[in-house]
């Protein structure tokens, strides 16, 4: 996530402010630029974001916004919908009288405003149909006795339990299905690869190149599941797979790499927001961190890798080496489980990689 900067002050904005903390001006996101700004309001009340993108326009909050603060994106004013880009792409929200949804909703919206951000960022197709799919829609319910919510995917539909923003119902998933990493946000991830796998699916050439690098997707898929939940995933996984669920299916693998890919571009992208960078130091051209030898990334232009957006798949991975070690000492030094508990392997560079060209050529189809 880039560091943003209020237009009035010059202080710093982050994604998800509903304020400057410097000058208290009123903060919100605007889509056109992919970027939180500080609003003032003209005299009909609405805001105009103090930035180049807002045109001198009129905006007007989201009006989810305005329901338990749930929203802080902006909408054009001469729109016809109350909503913004992302809260109008769910469709059905779960019923806000039940004491604990609202609060578990606003979890959940907040995880899909930064994965919608992400997408708007990489110009990928979000609310608009392309190669005859749908866009992209949620439905965010809460599980009852007798009618439970399934989390997961439907062609363009997403379906997610709102209880799995309840950090001890998700723990409680976490151990039962064997999923050390499901967060919100990774599990909309993950989701959404699935979406745009139907999108670039209607390609041939598409699955040519998906079969040559995931496997043949016409398998099984009901016998896929019931093979890996019954007899779990196949011995030495972590050489084939970047987690044991992405060996149950070729789908499941290319779901789970996607959602790496947007893990690993976020963080990069932080990381090179906050000036992070690694020099190489040492005369055999390696350097050395976490007590591991690896192959210095010193040749990257850390401050401007993030201007070439989305990363080259290569160039993606080679940044993440060292911040992953670097996140995983930092939680190791607090007591806690590694930021990132995950073996890239030479056949899941490949396969993030190949997704990588994929979304960028996804990207410029849906530009074009």
């Amino acid at each position: 996530m880039k560091n943003f900067q209020c237009g009035g002050c010059g202080g710093g904005l982050y994604f998800g402010n509903r304020s400057c903390l410097q000058c208290g001006r009123d903060a919100a996101y605007l889509p056109p630029a992919c970027a939180m700004v500080a609003v003032d309001y003209g005299g009909d009340g609405l805001p105009r974001p103090l930035h180049p993108a807002g045109d001198g326009r009129a905006w007007r909050h989201c009006a989810n916004r305005h329901r338990g603060d749930v929203c802080f994106w902006l909408v054009d004013a001469a729109d016809s919908d109350a909503f913004c880009r992302s809260c109008r792409l769910s469709t059905l929200i779960p019923d806000l009288s039940v004491p604990g949804n609202l609060e578990n909703w606003r979890q959940v919206e907040a995880a899909k405003h930064r994965l919608v951000h992400s997408l708007l960022e990489m110009k990928l197709p979000v609310d608009k149909p392309m190669a005859g799919v749908a866009p992209l829609a949620f439905h965010f319910l809460a599980s009852h006795d007798q009618t439970p919510v399934v989390t997961g995917h439907l062609d363009s539909l997403i379906t997610v339990d709102v209880a799995e923003a309840d950090d001890a119902e998700r723990a409680r998933r976490r151990q039962l299905l064997g999923e050390p990493y499901r967060t919100l946000l990774g599990h909309l991830r993950h989701e959404v690869g699935h979406f745009y796998w139907s999108v670039l699916a209607r390609d041939p050439g598409f699955l040519d190149g998906f079969r040559r690098c995931f496997g043949d997707d016409r398998i099984d898929y009901p016998e896929a599941l019931q093979r890996h939940y019954g007899n779990g995933p196949p011995a030495h996984w972590q050489g084939q797979w970047i987690t044991a669920y992405a060996s149950a299916h070729p789908w499941e693998d290319w779901a789970e790499c996607w959602a790496h890919f947007m893990h690993l571009s976020d963080a990069v992208q932080s990381a090179c927001a906050h000036g992070l960078r690694f020099d190489n130091d040492h005369p055999d051209g390696r350097a050395r961190n976490a007590g591991i030898d690896m192959a210095a990334p010193a040749s990257l232009d850390w401050p401007h890798l993030t201007d070439q957006w989305p990363l080259d798949g290569s160039v993606l991975l080679d940044a993440w080496q060292p911040i992953s070690l670097l996140a995983n000492d930092l939680n190791r030094a607090m007591g806690l489980p590694d930021a990132y508990p995950f073996v890239v392997s030479q056949p899941v560079r490949d396969k993030i990689t190949f997704i990588v060209e994929q979304a960028r050529r996804l990207g410029a189809m849906a530009g074009s």
